[in-house]
């Protein structure tokens, strides 16, 4: 199949795909090296992504959930397994640079919530640092303040 036949959807998974292999995986024996190095990427990225997850007005709730189904995807593949752990900080880079959104992050977590134990992707769901995220995602909705990323400004203002 090519580009021109696939849906926005569908190509966020290569474009994002991409952007994570930029990141220096061999430093992935030194945490905080790795997670800097996965940080810096996806900051770099961010911009080029986020225009190309945000360009489709009629599908931007399926793309953004097709953004965070690829970062599942990408760190349950058997030759990125080192990135399984680091999920939930993956997951925060790529929502406070605006790649998915509140609105996204919240589907995102009503689907996995209902996932049995030993599926691989309610493991990553799981995890503390995707647990610890979805708090404050909910801490900073219900105080009514916004961290300026993960912005849902599209859906308020139509």
């Amino acid at each position: 199949m090519r580009s021109e036949d696939r849906g926005w959807d569908e190509c966020v998974g290569p474009v994002l795909s991409s952007v994570l292999d930029l990141a220096p995986h061999d430093a992935v024996a030194n945490v905080a090296a790795f997670l800097g190095g996965m940080q810096q990427t996806i900051a770099s990225w961010a911009p080029m992504v986020a225009k190309f997850v945000n360009g489709n007005d009629q599908m931007k709730l399926g793309v953004w959930m097709a953004a965070i189904t690829e970062l599942e995807r990408y760190c349950l593949q058997e030759s990125r397994s080192a990135m399984a752990p680091y999920f939930g900080y993956a997951l925060q880079f790529i929502w406070e640079n605006d790649i998915v959104t509140n609105e996204a992050m919240e589907k995102w977590a009503e689907m996995r919530k209902t996932l049995d134990a030993g599926d691989p992707i309610a493991a990553l769901f799981n995890q503390p640092t995707s647990q610890r995220l979805l708090a404050s995602m909910n801490e900073e909705s219900s105080s009514g303040s916004g961290s300026g990323s993960g912005s849902d400004t599209d859906s308020d203002e139509e």
